[in-house]
């Protein structure tokens, strides 16, 4: 789910939620998401070809590829932190936004929460799954 919603945001360029349709400083907001990142425009292009790949035949249609490579998400973490925080500090007029529902800490909190709770949900169906296996299927 997080691949298809980071897309719309970075990779969609043409589509409705594409963070250039609501950030007005782009120049800025790029130089500083690439900073943040670590990496050159070409590698932050290559990351997204990857997602974007991952997304069209994996996530979104299963293709008959047999090998999936998954990527990682770390980047798309920190590009969808810095467009929340940009979003927050530059483009929301003040007092739309309940600044302590909003901060960006708050967001990341929440994140890791829910993170935590995909691990537990995970390892319990690996264990069944390991069960089913040792008993047949059964």
């Amino acid at each position: 789910m997080c691949v298809l919603e980071f897309c719309k945001l970075f990779a969609d360029k043409g589509g409705k939620h594409f963070w250039k349709k609501i950030v007005t400083d782009q120049d800025r907001f790029f130089a500083e998401l690439l900073a943040q990142l670590g990496m050159t425009e070409q590698q932050y292009a290559d990351y997204l070809n990857a997602l974007r790949t991952y997304r069209d035949k994996f996530v979104a249609h299963l293709d008959e590829h047999r090998t999936m490579y998954t990527p990682k998400l770390d980047a798309a973490g920190v590009s969808v932190q810095h467009l929340h925080a940009w979003l927050v500090a530059n483009e929301c007029p003040p007092g739309l936004l309940n600044p302590e529902h909003s901060a960006p800490e708050r967001l990341i909190a929440a994140f890791k929460g829910e993170q935590s709770v995909a691990r537990r949900i995970f390892s319990y169906v690996r264990e069944i799954g390991r069960g089913s296996s040792e008993t047949g299927g059964r």
